[in-house]
């Protein structure tokens, strides 16, 4: 069984070591597993501690370097929110580094475009245009629409990521779509030998 490592921002998205499955290791098995019917991947975290250390050159290498020192390692998945930032040209930066660096395995960039929290409200059907809400907009309506005083990334993330419709985000969230589209690209590279970055 080979290892993705997936580089994410922070507790939310990676988990709690031994206490609580990341929200990105999750949706990467539901996506796997429901869309592409593959079941062999082993999906592990590396908790940037930070958006900032993702688009930060020096940060980011320092830690993809270590990913890719990880035993067995299959693939590389990078998901980071754009939060305001054009998604294009960040993942377009991101890919820059990585292929610079000239990696042993197939990488995938994702940006989540404005925030992971985008792809939530769309898979709970809680806002048709996600895409076109500010960070903390979107948390705020998580917050509300779950009936609570604030939302958790923690706690929830992983919560609503188990629980969410593939199919309303996929159709939602043009930002899903790449990340869908990104696995797919991944499998085949790895069923093909080959070695890409994507985009």
């Amino acid at each position: 069984m080979g290892v993705w490592v997936c580089i994410v921002e922070g507790d939310g998205e990676a988990g709690i070591p031994k206490r609580q499955e990341g929200a990105i290791p999750l949706l990467l098995r539901r996506i796997m597993h429901e869309k592409i019917h593959r079941f062999e991947a082993q999906f592990k975290p590396y908790n940037a501690h930070g958006r900032g250390n993702i688009v930060s050159q020096e940060n980011f290498m320092r830690i993809f370097e270590r990913a890719l020192r990880e035993p067995n390692l299959e693939a590389i998945f990078i998901v980071v929110d754009s939060e305001g930032d054009c998604p294009k040209e960040l993942a377009q930066r991101l890919s820059g580094w990585v292929q610079h660096r000239n990696p042993h395995v197939p990488v995938g960039i994702v940006v989540a475009h404005q925030c992971y929290e985008a792809w939530l409200l769309a898979g709970h059907c809680w806002h048709n245009q996600p895409e076109l809400m500010r960070p903390k907009e979107a948390k705020e309506l998580i917050a509300e629409k779950m009936g609570q005083p604030s939302y958790k990334e923690t706690i929830d993330q992983p919560r609503l990521t188990a629980k969410m419709s593939l199919g309303k985000a996929y159709c939602r969230c043009r930002s899903f779509r790449r990340c869908v589209h990104a696995v797919k690209q991944l499998i085949k590279a790895i069923d093909n030998q080959q070695v890409i970055v994507t985009p």
